[in-house]
């Protein structure tokens, strides 16, 4: 069978190479001169669990509304008069409870590692060296009150599968210039 896949990002090609693993006989369509330059580019080819927290939090509404009046958030929306617009927004805000965040972190946090499975058995059977960082990420905090409370919100994934090592503090950081003595250092996450 022929199949045409439009786009050659991660999920383009992923998508072409499971269908050729099928037998399928692809073509992948990308409209840059190469491969991966758009989403999958700005995503820094990050696939990481640890991240895998929902962003509609019971404290998302409060970190947008902050974010409003910022120079320059980590999450930038712009105000709009379009329904739709609003239509989101309360669909959004309908999952910042409790009960929906810790829904929506598991089913992405099973997600993300069920794609690191997939990527790791991928490289083997394909033979192909990315040369990409499979051994995790390592956060650092400024602050010891930082550190508490983003390290408490992985207690959910640890409970629930992610490898994640106990906090290494700063008596215990790595030589280098660029640490200073208030950092803290948590977890490598596999």
């Amino acid at each position: 069978m022929k199949s045409v896949v439009m786009g050659g990002g991660l999920i383009g090609v992923t998508t072409a190479y499971f269908l050729a693993k099928e037998g399928h006989q692809v073509t992948v369509l990308e409209r840059n001169a190469e491969p991966g330059l758009e989403t999958s580019f700005q995503n820094g080819a990050l696939l990481a669990p640890g991240h895998a927290q929902a962003w509609a939090s019971p404290g998302a509404p409060m970190t947008l509304v902050r974010s409003l009046f910022q120079d320059d958030p980590a999450i930038r929306f712009r105000l709009s008069l379009d329904p739709r617009f609003w239509r989101w927004g309360l669909r959004f805000l309908g999952q910042c409870t409790s009960e929906r965040y810790r829904a929506n972190t598991l089913r992405t946090l099973r997600a993300m590692m069920y794609g690191v499975d997939v990527l790791r058995t991928v490289k083997r059977d394909s033979g192909i060296d990315d040369e990409g960082n499979d051994k995790g990420v390592l956060y650092l905090f400024r602050s010891q009150e930082s550190l508490d409370k983003h390290g408490s919100s992985w207690t959910l994934l640890k409970e629930h599968g992610l490898a994640l090592e106990d906090v290494v503090h700063t008596h215990q950081r790595p030589k280098a210039e660029f640490y200073e003595d208030h950092f803290f250092i948590v977890a490598r996450m596999a």
